[in-house]
C-alpha cells in the first residue's frame, strides 16, 4: 500500500505482543477452567453430603415416631383395660342414640315452631315468614336459614312451620318479641313456641294438665307456667274494682264481678283456647283465664 510504509520490525514486534497477549488469555482460560472444574466437583460432594444427611434425618425422624406410637399404642392399651375393668361398656346403639340426641337438640336450639300461618300455595312461605319476623323484631329480625311446613297437606287445615335460625340467641329475640304479634292484623292468630323434642313435648303436655287442675282447684288466683314449673300469684284488686260489679246479659243466665278480670270476648277466650293446641307466645311461660262459673 502507497503511503503506509511499515517496517519489518515495526511488523514483527506488533506479531510478538499479540502472541503474548495470546498466551496470556490462554493461561488465564486454564485456570479459570481448572477452578471451575473444581467448583463443580465440590459441588457434587456437597450435594452428596446433604443427601446423605436428609437420609439419616429421615431415618431418625421414622425410628421417633415409631418409638412414640408404641409408647402411645402400650398407654392407650393400658387406660383402655383399666377403663374396661372398671367402668361397664356402652353398647354401640346407645352412644350413637346419645350422639344423635346431642346433635337434634343443638338444631332444636336454633329453630322455632309457628302455628296457625295461613296455607296458601300461592304465597311464598320465605316471604310470608320474613314478613312475620319483621313484625316481631322489627330492625333487629334475624336471618333465617331456612324454613318449610311439616307433615302432610290438608285441606282446610295449615300445617305448622319449622323456622330455622344460624344462631341460638335468634331463637330467644324471636319468641321474646313474639307478643308483639297481637298488634297484626296479620299474624294476630299466629303462635311461636320453641322446636320441642317428643319428650319435651309429653313432658309439656302433662304440665298443662296439671295447670288446669290447679285452675280449677283455685280459681281465685292466677296460675301460669314459667321455667318448666307451675307458678301461683294472687290476682290485684283495685278498691274501685272491689265494691262494682258488671253483670251479663240476663240470657247468659250468670254474672260476674268487674274485679275478677275474666273477658266475655268470644274471641279472645278463643285465642286462650288455641294456646292449649298451638303452643304459647313466650318460652316457658303460659297463663290460661279461669273458666267462667254458672252462679
Amino acid at each position: 500500500m502507497k503511503g503506509n510504509n511499515v517496517s519489518k520490525d515495526s511488523l514483527a514486534g506488533f506479531v510478538m505482543e499479540f502472541v503474548k497477549i495470546v498466551n496470556c488469555s490462554t493461561d488465564i482460560l486454564k485456570s479459570a477452567s481448572s477452578n471451575i472444574d473444581t467448583l463443580k466437583s465440590d459441588q457434587i460432594v456437597n450435594q452428596k453430603l446433604m443427601l446423605k444427611l436428609k437420609d439419616e434425618i429421615i431415618q431418625k425422624k421414622d425410628n421417633h415416631v415409631q418409638k412414640v406410637q408404641e409408647v402411645v399404642k402400650t398407654e392407650v392399651k393400658s387406660f383402655s383395660d383399666i377403663v374396661k375393668q372398671n367402668s361397664p361398656q356402652i353398647p354401640g346403639k346407645t352412644l350413637q342414640a346419645a350422639v344423635k340426641s346431642a346433635v337434634d337438640n343443638d338444631n332444636r336450639s336454633r329453630c322455632v315452631m309457628v302455628y296457625g300461618l295461613r296455607e296458601d300455595p300461592k304465597t311464598n312461605l320465605d316471604t310470608v315468614v320474613g314478613g312475620m319476623l319483621s313484625e316481631i323484631a322489627g330492625a333487629e329480625k334475624p336471618f333465617v336459614r331456612e324454613c318449610y311446613r311439616l307433615g302432610t297437606a290438608k285441606p282446610g287445615q295449615h300445617r305448622p312451620v319449622r323456622v330455622c335460625f344460624s344462631r341460638s340467641d335468634s331463637v330467644s329475640v324471636v319468641l321474646s318479641n313474639a307478643k308483639n304479634l297481637k298488634q297484626s292484623s296479620q299474624f294476630n292468630k299466629t303462635f311461636l313456641s320453641p322446636d320441642r323434642s317428643p319428650e319435651e313435648r309429653l313432658i309439656r303436655r302433662k304440665l298443662v294438665e296439671s295447670l288446669k287442675a290447679k285452675m280449677e282447684k283455685e280459681p281465685e288466683k292466677y296460675h301460669f307456667i314459667r321455667g318448666g314449673e307451675i307458678c301461683t300469684t294472687e290476682r290485684k284488686v283495685t278498691p274501685q274494682h272491689s265494691t262494682e260489679k258488671k253483670t251479663i246479659p240476663q240470657h247468659s243466665g250468670f254474672s260476674i264481678p268487674q274485679h275478677s278480670g275474666f273477658s266475655t270476648s268470644s274471641n279472645r277466650a278463643a285465642g286462650f283456647n288455641k294456646s292449649f293446641t298451638q303452643g304459647p307466645w313466650i318460652p316457658g311461660t303460659l297463663s290460661i283465664s279461669t273458666p267462667m262459673k254458672k252462679r
